[in-house]
């Protein structure tokens, strides 16, 4: 093996991404393979607690976290569903360290693949299978071509083509739990606190609302406990069916989500 171990890493979401980022921060040589024709992340936001920021941080990354995400403060708070408040969210470290923020997945994505050198990332080429010996590893694509390399890191999601390379085959068991996520523009909210991460929980139920995109933007989750198959599609009915938690300002969330940009899947 060469002094400095190729790595190949399948799958350019979020993990797969970062991984690039943090190997070759540490002089290895890195290519991406993403199935898909262009980068892109489905779906709303995602929460950013101290523990991944310093890892950011450490690859170069704390100005885009600065500049992209939500920073979300001490007012953080857990809520029953009639409003009363149940206990603070933690969004410092041990040392106090305040580094808790909202992120819009798909702007995650592009700071993560804008700090890669160019060329890093390949699209269009989806894995369907892998092989390796005492020294190599080969993996296969759709497309009829094929990489070699030292090191292949599996990052291509729940529906991975290369788990079995290295688990026993198994299938996905559905929780039983359904979220619909949401995004709603501040012009829509106007008066909701952009600085706090708020969760209201209820029987089978909660409702959680934190800031993104520099707090231009508020993320809305709603997760309910279900029979239906995670493998559904559920509409934006469907959540505005559920009972509310009965704080207004909480109410007003999912009327303005549900007719803006709802993105109703499973969890």
């Amino acid at each position: 093996m060469p002094s400095r171990p190729n790595v190949v890493v399948i799958g350019g979401g979020i993990g797969g991404l970062f991984a690039a980022n943090a190997l070759i921060a540490h002089g290895l040589r890195v290519s991406v393979y993403e199935q898909a024709s262009a980068l892109g992340e489905v779906g709303a936001g995602v929460f950013v607690t101290p523990n991944a920021v310093r890892q950011l941080e450490r690859v170069g990354l704390g100005p885009a976290v600065e500049k992209w995400g939500a920073r979300v403060g001490p007012a953080s708070a857990y809520f029953r569903h009639d409003g009363t408040r149940i206990a603070p969210v933690q969004v410092a470290d041990g040392s106090g360290w305040n580094a808790a923020f909202g992120m819009h997945r798909a702007d995650f994505v592009d700071f993560l693949a804008a700090h890669l050198p160019v060329g890093t990332v390949h699209t269009g080429h989806r894995a369907i299978g892998c092989e390796q010996n005492d020294e190599r590893a080969r993996v296969e694509f759709a497309n009829g071509a094929s990489v070699e390399a030292d090191v292949v890191v599996a990052a291509d999601g729940i529906h991975s083509a290369l788990r079995s390379c290295v688990c026993p085959p198994s299938r996905p068991v559905f929780h039983g739990t359904i979220s619909y996520r949401g995004l709603v523009a501040r012009e829509r909210l106007p008066d909701w606190p952009m600085d706090r991460w708020q969760m209201w929980a209820g029987p089978s139920r909660h409702f959680l609302v934190f800031p993104v995109r520099h707090a231009t933007s508020a993320r809305s989750s709603r997760q309910s406990r279900t029979r239906r198959s995670w493998r559904g599609s559920p509409r934006s009915a469907s959540c505005r069916a559920t009972p509310r938690p009965s704080r207004p300002q909480a109410r007003c969330a999912p009327r303005s989500s549900a007719s803006a940009s709802w993105r109703g899947r499973p969890a």
